[in-house]
């Protein structure tokens, strides 16, 4: 394998020999790892074809899902704060919790329909 040097800064160093100790790893082996993530991160980052046509995966669905989700909760505490009513009437968390679920998801299927038509 051909060898390659470079220069870093103290700091860099450092912190490539802490994450060495943590991991139990040699310094040249932390220092190839990092490399080749990064090659990585860069040819994905060149990649600017647009999927358009592409449907989400699931866990895309399941992301936009949990942050609507996660929204809908941080306004309703908002609402609380400031003394304004809330949307959601049921008694029990768990109950709003359900009702603000059941929203995310119809929302991200019609906007997931709405986009492919």
């Amino acid at each position: 394998m051909p060898k390659i040097y470079a220069t870093v800064s103290e700091k860099t160093e450092e912190d490539l020999k802490v994450i060495a100790t943590k991991t139990k790893k040699p310094f040249s082996k932390i220092v190839f790892e990092i490399i080749e993530l990064g090659l990585i991160s860069y040819k994905n980052s060149q990649k600017t074809e647009p999927q358009k046509s592409q449907e989400p995966t699931e866990f895309d669905l399941k992301n936009r899902e949990y942050l609507l989700r996660i929204l809908n909760i941080d306004s309703e505490i908002l609402r609380k704060l400031y003394n304004e009513p809330a949307r959601c009437k049921e008694k029990t968390v768990d109950l709003i919790l359900e009702k603000i679920k059941i929203a995310a998801e119809n929302l991200v299927k019609t906007k997931l329909k709405n986009s492919f038509d």
